[in-house]
């Protein structure tokens, strides 16, 4: 009787963890879920003082100032950052030059764009709102 309970109490919970681990591995993935993306964003100013910010997506955060409109515009273009020109913005042609460079992972796939700019009105024209400043 002893070992039939002891192999009883054995039993019930590795069902249970088996049943666990079954359910785990039958619950499908949503349509909408991606591996979540962390980038480093790094924008130097024509003194050579650099800024770095760091930007989570597919849960939106970091210490990016609008990590969300970051988030959007890269979502928008699938994560390819030269796509985010706006060649509509209207700048200044002072020279103080400026660099942008982003490392890091977008969705598991490797991520390293870097430009310079004549002034930082550019940069933010090239880069949308993955360029760092406070929203309006």
């Amino acid at each position: 009787m002893n070992r039939l309970l002891l192999t009883a109490a054995i039993s019930i919970p590795a069902l249970g963890a088996a049943g666990a681990a079954s359910a785990l591995a039958s619950t499908p993935v949503s349509a909408g879920h991606h591996a979540r993306s962390v980038l480093t964003i790094t924008v130097t100013d024509s003194s050579g003082k650099s800024k770095a910010y760091r930007l989570t997506c597919d849960r939106d955060g970091g210490n990016h100032p609008n990590a969300t409109a970051a988030c959007d515009a890269l979502r928008s273009v699938n994560g390819q950052i030269s796509k985010l020109s706006r060649p509509d913005a209207i700048c200044t042609r002072e020279y103080s030059p400026t660099k942008v460079s982003v490392k890091g992972t977008w969705r598991g796939a490797n991520v390293s764009f870097s430009g310079s700019y004549p002034n930082s009105c550019l940069a933010r024209a090239a880069v949308g709102a993955v360029y760092p400043e406070r929203p309006r």
